[in-house]
């Protein structure tokens, strides 16, 4: 998801260097092409998690959800 967590976790792979932001997905589109627009990300906003998980540009994948779906 690209909310709070997904937020932190783009900032921290932007200030460290070593990661690069390639796709996002969130079931609320707005949301992924927000971040994607505010941090100048240039990356990929895939429709699906499912289709995300398909594109060859990614290596790792940092999984965020809201607290009450963590189970």
């Amino acid at each position: 998801g690209c909310g709070r967590m997904g937020r932190h976790h783009a900032e921290h792979l932007r200030k460290d260097g070593r990661g690069v932001v390639t796709a996002l997905f969130d079931p609320h589109v707005a949301a992924a092409q927000q971040l994607n627009d505010e941090w100048k990300l240039d990356a990929e906003i895939a429709p699906s998690f499912e289709a995300m998980a398909q594109y060859d540009i990614i290596d790792a994948v940092i999984l965020c959800t809201p607290t009450g779906l963590h189970y």
